[in-house]
């Protein structure tokens, strides 16, 4: 799915996000928030960065999934 879509589940649910397609992504949860962490991104479970900036690469990627 696209990201959008992603993250309107994922903040309802409060669940992450992730690309199903994309290596790098294999241990990178991303929550989405609407506070000044903006998308903080978890690796093995611990958050590793706060305010995540995505490349155009993944703004336009329809492999998102929903994670918990």
């Amino acid at each position: 799915m696209y990201i959008q879509e992603a993250v309107k589940k994922t903040v309802e649910e409060k669940l992450f996000i992730t690309r199903k397609n994309k290596e790098i992504f294999r241990d990178i949860k991303i929550k989405p928030t609407n506070t000044s962490r903006a998308c903080e991104v978890y690796r093995n479970n611990s958050l590793s960065v706060p305010r995540w900036n995505p490349q155009a690469e993944d703004l336009m990627a329809d492999d998102w999934i929903v994670s918990n």
